[in-house]
């Protein structure tokens, strides 16, 4: 291919358009019309959503600090909408808090699946093993063999208690 002209770089686009030189004039026509140009990539964003989306998968496995420390500035600024957001999402996420309450107590005994309190829902019926009544929103995750007595922090030894049954329970095993 011949050089180009202005430049005098062979790299060229299919279109036979030298490469440098193009990129050169869109940086330039970017600079001088900002607003076109936000424009026409959020056109662009809107007709390729996967693309963006999978770009942004890209990046954020290739710059996890950067995450870290854009959420730590976040969070630092707005201490109180940060707080909002965590609850929020504790809130709709309540079966993975259990777990990691659960996991986080005693990592050294093991560890509980993330999917145990459905399964264990389904095991027990739905019927809290203490006073044999229905279970509602307010449960606990309960050990059989407490961690206290040496008990494990394994899906095997867990149930589901009413709060106020396992409170009532405490360290004691269930007869």
């Amino acid at each position: 291919m011949k050089p180009c002209r202005i430049c005098g770089s062979s790299d060229r686009h299919p279109s036979g358009k030298c490469k440098t030189c193009h990129k050169q004039r869109n940086d330039q026509w970017r600079k001088n019309n900002p607003e076109k140009a936000r424009a026409a990539i959020k056109i662009w964003k809107e007709k390729n959503p996967v693309k963006v989306a999978e770009d942004r998968a890209k990046w954020a496995s290739n710059n996890p600090e950067k995450i870290s420390a854009a959420v730590r500035r976040y969070r630092n600024k707005n201490p109180n909408g940060a707080k909002r957001a965590s609850n929020k999402w504790k809130k709709s996420n309540l079966e993975k808090c259990r777990v990691i309450n659960n996991n986080r107590r005693d990592k050294t005994k093991g560890r509980l699946s993330p999917g145990i309190v459905g399964m264990l829902f389904a095991k027990q019926g739905g019927i809290c093993p203490a006073c044999g009544l229905l279970l509602n929103k307010d449960f606990h995750i309960d050990h059989k063999v407490p961690l206290s007595k040496g008990g494990l922090n394994v899906d095997t030894n867990v149930q589901l208690l009413h709060a106020v049954c396992n409170m009532k329970k405490g360290s004691k095993l269930l007869t």
